[in-house]
C-alpha cells in the first residue's frame, strides 16, 4: 500500500524542469493547475514516510523538489502561501494559516537547510501577524485568527479562531524556533517559543470543552469568534479533534474521551467515518477515516481504528488498479448513499493519511523545549 500511494503522489508531481512549477504536486493527477500548498506539505510527509519504510531515497529527492517549488511560490510580501495556485500563479483570494503552517512542518521534517530558513522565518512571521490582536481583532487570547482574505483589492484579517489553524501553527512555530536556534537568531527563537506557548494557552482556555455536562466534553470547539464565543457549536467535524490528531501537548490530548467522541459522533456502524454531522453526514470518507484512525491508534482504541481501516479497504474507493489514465493509487474522496465521487477525485493528502494510518500512526511533533540542542548548533555557537 505504501509504495502504491507514494507512487500516486509522484504521478501527481509536475516534472517539467524547464517550468518554474517544476516539482509542484497537483492535488490530483494532471498539470499543476490545482496546487494547494498545505496538501503539498502533507504529500511531502507521505513521501518521507515512504522513503523510510521502503528504504528508497528517491522519494526524498522528489519531496525536496516539492519543497523547492513551495519556497519559490511563497508570497514575499508577508511570508504566507495562498490557498491555491495555477502553476506558480495564485488563484485564490485567501491565505489560511494552515497553508503556511503545514508547509513549515514539511520543511522541518525534511531536515534543516540554511537556504530554506529564510522561507521558514518568513512563514513564522505571517503566523505571528495572524496572532496579533491589532490584526485579528477581538480579545488577546493567544490564538491565531483565520488568516487573510482579499476584499475590494484590500487584504483583511479573519477574526474567527479555528482549532485546526492553531494546532498546525503551534508545531510550525516550534519548528521555526528550532531553526532559529540553529541560525543563532536567539531573539527570534524566543519570539516563536512565546507565541507557540500562547497558542497552547488559548487552546486550553478557549477551545477545550471542559464542562462535564456538555456533550462535547473532552474535545475542542472547532471555531470561536473574536470574543471567545463558540460558532456553530453543534456542527461537528474533524477540526473538533485536531489537537489530538496533531499530538499537541494540550489539555485533553491523550484522553480516551476524545476517541469515544469521534466514534459516537462521526463513525458509522460499518466503520466508515463521515465528513461531518451536517449536510455531508452521508458522505463516507476514506480521508476522514484515516485521520480519525491516527487518533485512535495513539489512544490505543484499536477496535475503532480497525473498523475504520477495514471499511476503507472494503469500500472500493482505493484505486488499486490503473485508472482510465493508466495510474494506480489514490482514494476516491467519498461515497454517499452507495454512489462514489468520480474516479479521478483522489487527493494527495489522503495518500499521506493512508500511509500514516496503515503504518501505525504519525508523530506530528516538531521541536520541543525538552529536546537537546543539536551538536551542529553547539559547534556554531562555539565558533561565534
Amino acid at each position: 500500500m505504501t509504495r502504491i500511494e507514494a507512487n500516486y503522489v509522484l504521478a501527481c508531481q509536475y516534472m517539467n524542469s524547464a517550468s518554474p512549477a517544476y516539482g509542484a504536486i497537483n492535488d490530483i493527477t494532471g498539470d499543476p493547475t490545482f496546487v494547494v500548498p498545505r496538501e503539498n506539505g502533507m504529500a511531502i510527509l507521505g513521501l518521507k514516510m515512504a522513503a523510510e519504510i521502503l528504504r528508497d531515497n528517491s522519494y526524498i529527492e522528489r519531496a525536496q523538489l516539492a519543497a523547492d517549488y513551495l519556497t519559490l511560490i511563497q508570497d514575499q510580501s508577508d511570508g504566507s502561501w495562498f490557498d491555491q495556485y495555477d502553476f506558480t500563479t495564485p488563484v485564490a483570494n485567501g491565505k489560511s494559516p494552515t497553508q503556511t503552517a503545514e508547509v513549515m512542518i514539511a520543511f522541518y521534517k525534511l531536515g534543516f537547510r540554511p537556504e530554506r530558513y529564510v522561507s521558514m522565518r518568513a512563514g513564522a512571521q505571517y503566523l505571528l501577524d495572524c496572532q496579533n490582536p491589532a490584526n485579528k481583532g477581538g480579545i488577546d487570547d493567544g490564538l491565531l485568527g483565520g488568516g487573510k482574505y482579499r476584499q475590494n483589492d484590500q487584504w483583511l484579517y479573519h477574526s474567527h479562531r479555528w482549532a485546526s489553524d492553531n494546532s498546525y501553527a503551534y508545531w510550525a512555530l516550534k519548528a521555526a524556533q528550532h531553526w532559529a536556534i540553529l541560525e543563532n537568531e536567539l531573539d527570534f527563537a524566543q519570539t516563536c517559543q512565546i507565541a507557540a506557548q500562547n497558542i497552547l494557552n488559548g487552546i486550553n482556555q478557549y477551545l477545550y470543552v471542559n464542562d462535564p455536562s456538555d456533550p462535547d466534553h473532552g474535545v475542542w470547539r472547532a471555531k470561536i469568534d473574536s470574543q471567545g464565543q463558540p460558532v456553530d457549536p453543534n456542527f461537528h467535524e474533524w477540526i473538533n479533534y485536531a489537537p489530538q490528531m496533531l499530538d499537541l501537548p494540550a489539555v485533553g490530548v491523550g484522553s480516551a474521551r476524545v476517541g469515544t467522541w469521534i466514534h459516537q459522533n462521526l463513525q458509522n456502524t460499518d466503520g466508515a467515518c463521515v465528513q461531518d454531522n451536517g449536510d455531508l453526514q452521508n458522505h463516507k470518507s476514506p480521508g476522514f477515516s484515516f485521520q480519525a484512525s491516527l487518533c485512535w491508534l495513539d489512544l490505543r482504541q484499536r477496535n475503532y481504528s480497525a473498523s475504520a481501516l477495514g471499511w476503507t479497504y472494503r469500500s472500493g474507493l482505493w484505486q488499486r488498479t490503473p485508472d482510465p489514465n493508466g495510474i494506480a493509487g489514490g482514494w476516491v474522496d467519498w461515497i454517499a448513499d452507495g454512489v462514489p465521487e468520480n474516479w479521478w477525485w483522489r487527493f494527495i493528502d489522503t495518500s499521506f493519511y493512508a500511509i500514516a494510518a496503515y503504518n501505525g500512526g504519525y508523530d506530528f511533533r516538531t521541536y520541543t523545549d525538552t529536546d537537546l540542542i543539536p551538536a551542529s548548533f553547539s559547534r556554531r555557537s562555539s565558533a561565534n
